[in-house]
């Protein structure tokens, strides 16, 4: 039994007989980086953010929606060049800027609900993408 995989570019790999595979083989080829899910849970927090940004009651807070939104914008970017260390280096900011000051309200919530969506597929990337 041999396995087969499609990269995103069209390439082919081929795997060794299942029964010879490795967790680390297994466990890589699981985390394989999905550039086009990043894109789409970037374009879903974005949305989310100028959603919250617009519904917000607290004047303070729209500086803040206004920082994430860059940020995010950097991390697309980023993506756009297939650059992991640096979507690695911005999740990891944008993540310690949410655990310093959170977003009030049920619009905050899922501002930072779906950020989190994004920085956990992030962290789950293998550097073999």
């Amino acid at each position: 039994m041999v396995l087969l995989g499609l990269y995103s570019g069209g390439s082919v790999w081929v795997g060794q007989p299942a029964q010879r595979l490795s967790r680390m083989s297994v466990s890589r080829a699981a985390t394989m980086i999905e550039w086009d899910q990043l894109v789409d849970r970037l374009s879903a927090y974005v949305e989310t953010l100028n959603r919250a940004a617009d519904a917000t009651t607290t004047a303070k807070e729209r500086p803040r929606y206004t920082q994430h939104l860059a940020t995010a914008a950097l991390i697309f970017a980023a993506t756009h060049r297939r650059s992991l260390a640096d979507v690695r280096r911005l999740v990891a900011d944008e993540r310690r800027s949410f655990g310093w000051d959170y977003l009030t309200g049920d619009v905050g919530n899922q501002a930072e609900s779906e950020f989190d969506r994004v920085a956990s597929l992030v962290e789950s990337f293998d550097d073999a993408g």
